[in-house]
């Protein structure tokens, strides 16, 4: 009986490690607001763009490129693979002819792929776009968007964000901290994740996944080992 009751509580135990990683999410804008000036980021992403979806042929869009953020384009007009959906994850939200965009882009023979996140937005003016983030549920997606849209608004020169919870914050070059999200006089459920997007960097992300693959390998041999002992006792 104490076997059957321990194992599913380490089995959630590790799916919960799996599943949760504070780290993620701030990597990855560390990524593609980085890329640009970190050599070894630039084998994951060309360029960070906004765009527009001018026409789809088969399975690619032909895109105007109306600024480049980080990165180098050799062309206003690229073809995109329109195998994507928006979002930092895979979200249900497709793309559509004339839709503009804010798109991280790596090189991939004569066209451009996905690389960390395609986002819809509501212009193609850097300066004033808005993200599209009626269909993001959870607040601390919806913080990492704001961080992305103000990344971009800036023009690519304010790119160190803070997470305080649900809060996030920029600090900018001349020295401001400002609160980005959520906007004043709106509630947010309650996280106890820390992070900063200038102190997040790939290689921390690595340690990071080898202390869970580590500690997710002992928690297998725990429940390896309390299966065997109740198959015994059953014998």
């Amino acid at each position: 009986m104490v076997v059957k009751k321990i194992v599913p509580v380490l089995l959630t135990v590790m799916i919960g490690m799996l599943l949760s990683s504070p780290v993620f999410a701030g990597d990855v804008l560390y990524r593609m607001m980085h890329a640009g000036e970190v050599e070894s980021l630039k084998a994951d992403q060309d360029a960070f763009i906004v765009g527009q979806l001018i026409e789809k042929n088969n399975d690619q869009f032909l895109v105007t490129v109306y600024k480049v953020i980080n990165g180098k384009l050799n062309s206003d007009t690229i073809l995109v693979n329109g195998d994507f959906q928006y979002g930092l994850w895979r979200t249900g939200l497709t793309p559509q002819v004339g839709d503009y965009c804010v798109m991280s882009l790596k090189k991939s023979g004569a066209y451009y792929k996905q690389a960390w996140g395609i986002f819809k937005a509501d212009s193609g003016d850097y300066k004033t776009l808005k993200l599209v983030t009626e269909y993001i549920k959870y607040p601390s997606i919806k913080g990492d968007m704001a961080a992305i849209e103000w990344y971009v608004n800036s023009g690519g020169t304010d790119k160190d964000f803070s997470f305080e919870g649900n809060t996030v914050f920029v600090s900018r070059p001349n020295g401001e901290r400002i609160q980005i999200y959520p906007k004043q006089g709106t509630r947010v459920k309650l996280s106890t994740v820390n992070i900063t997007t200038s102190q997040i960097k790939p290689e921390n992300n690595t340690k990071n996944s080898d202390l869970k693959t580590i500690t997710l390998a002992v928690a297998i041999a725990i429940v390896a080992g309390l299966v065997l002992v109740a198959l015994k006792k059953k014998r």
